[in-house]
């Protein structure tokens, strides 16, 4: 490389090894988001559904919710006050088949109806679930593993130009010195300097297409407000499986006021207030 000092080539070897990683993992990269970009496409010209929508927002929890107003504004469902879902009989067929399946899923429940956080797991809700994966737009939700790689490559090229550059004896970049301990202490420094610039890629967590999902809860959030704010509030108020607590151990039966439970080191007898003869007796004896 006539343009640089030659004692610079071999840092100036792996400093450009570095940039080729990243230019290859932004062509491979952009490559495999070609269909995911087609997709989404599409969906902007001809629109997309608002579980559709919904699913690419938040997943199952957002999901369900969406899918209840749907049915809700269409008509097909009525929710009482205490969030129990029920089918409307006569109701016409709503479109699309996840909320398809789903009616049918609650009319199957006659009277007795669903609640919201049944639709997450019970067997009865699979048809719904089985639609729902079907309708999803299989659009890559997170960003690729960019940083992580090119992070890879940086350190990759501090500990290969160290350990090249020492057996060959040459000095290390602005210091007149060829010396280990410099060249441990220059490689660290690279590798501090090009983990800057691998921070550019986005992170695994990131979000992809972000104004596609911003698109997309303007549509689901459109659908939730065909509803009123009391009907979304009651559809809300079973939107989580309730938790039965268990009492401590050791602790006493609600009613009894004396005396501990007969799992407790009580005796049997202990745990008899009164016999047939009202009078605590221990068997009514005399």
């Amino acid at each position: 490389m006539g343009w640089i000092p030659d004692d610079w080539n071999i840092v100036a070897g792996w400093l450009l090894g570095f940039v080729v990683a990243n230019c290859a993992l932004g062509v491979w990269f952009r490559r495999r988001g070609r269909a995911d970009r087609a997709t989404i496409r599409w969906y902007m010209a001809e629109g997309i559904g608002p579980v559709a929508a919904a699913e690419q927002v938040e997943r199952e929890y957002y999901t369900a919710l969406v899918a209840v107003c749907a049915l809700v504004g269409d008509g097909v469902v009525e929710v009482s006050e205490e969030g129990v879902l029920t089918a409307v009989p006569g109701a016409p067929e709503p479109a699309g088949p996840t909320l398809r399946a789903l009616a049918r899923c609650i009319g199957d429940r006659g009277p007795d109806g669903a609640k919201l956080y049944e639709l997450r797991r019970e067997p009865h809700f699979e048809a719904y679930r089985t639609a729902l994966a079907q309708e999803k737009t299989g659009l890559r939700w997170f960003a690729e593993r960019g940083r992580v790689l090119s992070l890879s490559a940086g350190f990759l090229a501090g500990v290969g130009m160290a350990f090249q550059s020492i057996p060959a004896g040459a000095p290390v970049p602005f210091l007149p010195t060829d010396d280990v301990a410099a060249w441990v202490l220059a490689q660290l420094a690279v590798w501090a300097v090009l983990s800057l610039l691998s921070a550019a890629w986005p992170g695994e967590m990131t979000r992809r297409w972000r104004r596609f999902n911003e698109h997309c809860r303007q549509r689901a959030e459109a659908e939730l407000a065909r509803v009123s704010p009391a009907t979304l509030d009651a559809v809300r108020r079973r939107e989580f499986e309730p938790v039965l607590l268990r009492a401590p151990r050791g602790s006493r039966r609600p009613g009894r006021t004396d005396g501990e439970g007969p799992g407790d080191g009580g005796s049997w007898a202990d745990d008899v207030d009164t016999h047939s003869c009202g009078s605590g007796c221990g068997g009514c004896g005399d």
